[in-house]
């Protein structure tokens, strides 16, 4: 849930890219309470979908660990 006024709205592009890399869930402010819901609702149904979601962070994790590794030797 991002800030909806966060310095170039760089809190919903954060979550954006998780959420389009399946390692998170984008709920804007201005739909928080159906969406939110809906959500819940989704996981008490498929607990799963949780473990699903940590494993694809932990793996968008590792990538970036990787690059800032990449970057460091090239410099």
């Amino acid at each position: 849930i991002p800030l909806p006024h966060s310095a170039s709205n760089h809190q919903f592009y954060n979550a954006q890219y998780l959420a389009q890399n399946d390692a998170g869930w984008l709920i804007e402010e201005k739909s928080l309470h159906k969406e939110l819901e809906e959500l819940l609702l989704q996981i008490i149904q498929n607990p799963s979908v949780l473990q699903e979601k940590s494993k694809n962070l932990t793996q968008l994790q590792s990538n970036a660990t990787l690059k800032l590794v990449e970057l460091i030797k090239n410099i």
